[in-house]
C-alpha cells in the first residue's frame, strides 16, 4: 500500500463521482491563485506531474459541492472499496467508529496536500529504518516540499508494506540517520522528459515497425478491398473517372443532400454503435441496472467503473462530437464549393472525358483508400487507455470494425477523392490556357478555397484538435504554403483580372495571416509538439504521394 496523493483524489471525484474536470476546475480555483487546467488534472491523474500546491483549504469546499448531498451509506462502501482496490491508505484509514463526514474529510485534506507522484510514493523504506528520531536527526538544511509536512511521515505505521513519504531521504538501517541526496525533488517544475506521451505514432517501448508488424493482417485487409474495388469497376466498365464525371453531372441540390449525409453519417452509426456496446454490457452484466449517465462510459469505455480493454465503440462526449461533425461538415462544404466551382468552367465535362486522366484518377482513389487506412491505422495502434479521461480518446473506438469508423472513412475517401480530382484536372485546364486571358475567374473558387483553409485549420490547428492530440495535427501549416502557392499561381496565369481573381488574393492574404499566427501560440499549448508526435504520419504521408506520383508518371 502507499500514501494517497492528489492525482488519486482526483481520480475519484471524476471516475467514481463522475464530476467533470472541467467542473473540478471551477471548484478548486475558488480557494487558490491562478487557474487550473484540464490537461493538468488529467496529468496529475495519470502520475506524469505533481500536483497543485495550495489545495488542501479546499477539503470542506470539495465535500459540500461533491459528497454532502450523496447517500452516506453507499458513499462510505464505495470510497473504502476504492482504496482497497488501489491499495491505498492515509492515517487511521481503517477506523470504523468514525461519521461519514469527518472521514471524508481527513481523506481530502491528506490526499489533496500531497503533491507528490505515485512513483515518488512507491519507493519502498525498510520499516526498521523509518523512526521519529531519524526525523528529528534529518538536518535542517534539508529543502521540503511545503505541501507534505513531517507529520505525514506518520503514515508509515498504518500501512501493511510501509512506503517512504520522502523519496530523497535514504535512512541506513544500521546508524538509522538520514543521509540526504539532492533537493531538486522538491522543486515543482514542468516534467520536461524525454519520452513521448500517450497517443504518439511510435515511443521506444512501441516502435512503428512493431505496430505494422502486430497489424499486419489489416494491411492485407486494406490492400484486398483496393483491389475488390478496381475489381468491381472493371467488371462494371467503369473507372473511377466515370464516377467523378456522374457525381458532377447530379443535380445541384441532390448532390449536396448526399453530401452532407455522408458527412453526418459518422454520428448516426455512432449511436448503433453505442446501442451495440450497451447490449454487449447488459449480457456481461445481466443484473446490473443501466442508467442513462452510465451510457457514456459503457460506449467508451466498455463499463461503468474501469476500462475494459477492447469493448470501447464510441465515444458520446459533446466535444468530441462537435470536433468530428465540425471536420466532416466542413470537408463537405469544400467539395461543395469545388462542385460549384467545376460546373462554372466552360464545357468542362466534355475536356474531361475527351482527356487521358483515367489512370490519373484510379491512383487519386486508391491514394485515398490507402491514406484513410494510415489515418485510422495511427489511431487505433495508440497506447490502450487504463483510466478514464473525459479529454482523451479511447484508441479501441477507433479499430476498423466500428460502424461509425468504416462511415467515416467512407467520407473520407468519397470528398478526398472527388476534390483532389476535381483540382487536379481544374489546374490542368487552367494552364492550358496560360496566356490567352480568355476566362474569367468565378468567386466560387475563391468561397471553395475558403472552406478548404477552414477545414485545414479546424481539423489540425484548433482548439479541439490539440485537447483530442489530432493525428494530423498541423497539417494546415504543412500544407497552407503549397495551396497559396499553386491557386495564386492559378489565378494569376489562367485567367483574366476580375472579381474571382481579386477574391483569391483577399482569401489568401488573410488566411496568411493565420498561419503566420500559428507560430505565436503558447508553447504548452502549441500544435508543434503534436506534429512532433506523429511525424510518422507526415512522414509516410509524404512517402505516398512521391510514389504515386512516379507510378502516375509512367502510367
Amino acid at each position: 500500500m502507499r500514501a494517497i496523493c492528489q492525482g488519486d483524489v482526483f481520480r475519484y471525484i471524476n471516475e467514481e463521482l463522475r464530476i467533470t474536470q472541467k467542473d473540478m476546475c471551477i471548484i478548486f480555483n475558488k480557494v487558490r491563485e491562478g487557474n487550473m487546467t484540464e490537461t493538468r488534472i488529467s496529468e496529475i491523474k495519470q502520475g506524469r506531474r505533481k500536483g497543485y500546491r495550495g489545495l488542501k483549504s479546499a477539503a470542506s469546499l470539495c465535500y459540500a459541492e461533491y459528497f454532502q448531498q450523496q447517500d452516506p451509506d453507499f458513499m462510505f462502501s464505495n470510497l473504502r472499496r476504492f482504496l482497497e482496490r488501489e491499495e491505498l491508505c492515509f492515517p487511521d484509514f481503517d477506523k470504523q467508529e468514525e461519521n461519514f463526514e469527518s472521514y471524508v474529510l481527513r481523506f481530502l485534506e491528506f490526499g489533496l496536500d500531497n503533491c507528490l507522484c505515485p512513483r515518488e510514493l512507491e519507493q519502498e523504506a525498510p520499516p526498521s529504518s523509518v523512526s521519529s528520531k531519524a526525523i528529528e536527526e534529518m538536518p535542517l538544511s534539508v529543502e521540503r516540499d511545503s505541501s507534505i509536512s513531517l507529520s505525514d511521515f506518520e503514515i508509515q505505521e498504518y500501512c501493511e508494506y510501509p512506503k517512504a513519504v520522502f523519496p530523497e531521504i535514504s535512512l541506513s538501517p544500521k546508524a538509522n540517520t538520514a543521509s540526504v541526496s539532492k533537493s531538486h525533488y522538491w522543486e515543482e517544475r514542468e516534467d520536461l522528459s524525454s519520452t513521448e506521451p500517450r497517443g504518439a505514432d511510435f515511443t521506444k517501448d512501441n516502435p512503428l515497425g512493431k505496430k505494422i508488424l502486430d497489424n499486419r493482417n489489416c494491411f492485407f485487409f486494406t490492400l484486398g478491398v483496393i483491389f475488390l474495388v478496381f475489381f468491381l469497376l472493371h467488371l462494371k466498365h467503369q473507372s473511377t473517372l466515370d464516377l467523378f464525371l456522374y457525381c458532377l453531372s447530379l443535380p445541384t441540390p441532390v448532390f449536396f443532400i448526399l453530401n452532407l449525409f455522408i458527412a453526418t453519417s459518422p454520428l448516426y452509426f455512432g449511436l448503433v454503435d453505442t446501442a451495440l456496446a450497451v447490449i454487449f454490457y447488459s449480457k456481461r452484466n445481466p443484473n446490473q441496472e443501466i442508467k442513462l449517465k452510465d451510457i457514456p462510459y459503457i460506449a467508451k469505455y466498455g463499463d461503468v467503473h474501469r476500462v475494459i480493454p477492447g469493448m470501447g465503440r464510441y465515444d458520446l462526449s459533446p466535444r468530441l462530437i462537435c470536433y468530428s461533425l465540425g471536420c466532416n461538415v466542413l470537408g463537405a462544404f469544400s467539395s461543395m464549393a469545388f462542385y460549384i466551382f467545376l460546373r462554372s468552367i466552360p464545357d468542362f465535362s466534355n475536356y474531361v472525358g475527351n482527356g487521358d486522366f483515367v489512370p490519373m484518377a484510379n491512383i487519386s482513389l486508391a491514394f485515398n483508400m490507402f491514406v484513410t487506412f494510415v489515418h485510422s491505422f495511427f489511431l487505433f495502434t495508440r497506447e490502450p487507455m487504463k483510466h478514464f479521461n473525459a479529454s482523451e480518446e479511447n484508441p479501441d473506438t477507433k479499430k476498423m470494425d466500428r460502424l461509425h469508423v468504416i462511415a467515416n472513412s467512407f467520407h473520407m475517401i468519397f470528398n478526398m477523392t472527388f476534390s483532389s480530382i476535381g483540382i487536379l484536372l481544374a489546374l490542368v485546364y487552367g494552364y492550358m490556357h496560360v496566356g490567352e486571358e480568355t476566362l474569367q475567374l468565378s468567386p466560387a473558387f475563391a468561397i471553395a478555397l475558403v472552406w478548404v483553409h477552414a477545414y485545414l485549420w479546424f481539423s489540425s490547428c484548433s482548439p479541439f484538435a490539440v485537447e483530442f492530440n489530432a493525428e494530423c495535427a498541423g497539417s494546415f501549416i504543412i500544407i497552407f504554403p503549397i495551396v497559396f502557392v499553386l491557386s495564386t499561381l492559378y489565378a494569376i496565369m489562367g485567367f483574366r483580372p476580375g472579381v474571382g481573381t481579386l477574391m483569391v488574393h483577399v482569401v489568401n492574404f488573410a488566411v496568411l495571416l493565420l498561419w503566420l499566427l500559428s507560430f505565436l501560440k503558447d508553447r504548452v499549448r502549441s500544435v508543434f509538439p503534436l506534429m512532433r508526435m506523429h511525424r510518422a504520419y507526415f512522414l509516410l504521408y509524404a512517402l505516398l504521394i512521391f510514389l504515386f506520383f512516379l507510378l502516375a508518371a509512367h502510367i
